[in-house]
């Protein structure tokens, strides 16, 4: 039975009680302080067995991250690259237009000078 946190047993006196022989009391210390040890151990191993099994898990997770980061950037660098070459492509249909903007602007620009001296020339004419 169990007093005040200490295992006792019937051969060990209590407070008040008559003295028992002392190597009967003993023993059952003995074997009382075996059992706490042995349960300690199993615990201790148990203890370990969780802590593998924990740095197993971590490591595994671990893995699966890095793992995951690495395919992460992976896609990232894809999509910088799509986008640089969207961006390039968009810059040179932009420049196109541009320049075939600018060659009509200068076809215009021929046509109404040759129009304003046809007209002058024609004025001219006239006078």
């Amino acid at each position: 039975r169990l007093i005040s946190g200490t295992a006792r047993s019937k051969c060990c006196p209590g407070p008040g009680q008559p003295a028992t022989a002392m190597g009967t009391c003993a023993s059952t210390k003995t074997i009382v302080a075996q059992r706490e040890l042995h349960a300690l151990r199993e615990l201790q191993g148990a203890q370990k067995s969780a802590n593998e099994e924990m740095a197993r898990v971590k490591a595994q997770h671990n893995e699966r991250v890095a793992t995951l980061q690495q395919d992460h950037q992976a896609e990232v660098r894809d999509l910088h690259e799509r986008i640089s070459k969207m961006i390039e492509a968009t810059a040179e249909e932009n420049r196109k237009i541009q320049e075939a903007h600018m060659d009509e602007m200068r076809q215009m620009h021929e046509r109404h000078t040759k129009e304003v001296r046809r007209i002058q020339e024609d004025h001219h004419n006239h006078m």
